[in-house]
């Protein structure tokens, strides 16, 4: 049960993470709607708080897997989570911050219960 709260949670914070890379991109940043363009004042954070979210979710791969599966796993999720996040910002870019920040608030969870338990 443990590595599936591991995997969660890793599968959460890449999500959390791209996309706050994505939105760090003059690219991806205009194809918000302009409501939530305006609002996304810590923008210049984005870099150090997507490394943290990498980093948590690396972290959570590694542990749970081991360092040369969870490794394999770790890479195979951020493309997953990559690919997700590139359709979303294609056909649904006003969903984009929504899914961040659900994905953070479940990350967070289930690291929280891969740790206790």
């Amino acid at each position: 049960m443990t590595t599936l709260f591991a995997t969660l949670s890793s599968i959460s914070l890449a999500f959390a993470g791209m996309t706050r890379v994505a939105l760090n991109m003059d690219r991806h940043y205009r194809q918000l709607p302009k409501q939530h363009s305006k609002r996304m004042r810590w923008r210049s954070l984005y870099p150090l708080i997507a490394s943290l979210l990498l980093s948590v979710s690396l972290t959570a791969s590694i542990i749970s897997h081991g360092v040369g599966n969870g490794l394999v796993l770790w890479f195979g999720i951020v493309t997953m989570t990559t690919f997700a996040l590139a359709m979303l910002l294609t056909y649904r870019p006003e969903t984009v911050i929504k899914l961040g920040w659900l994905a953070v608030l479940v990350g967070s969870i289930s690291m929280t219960l891969f740790l206790i338990g």
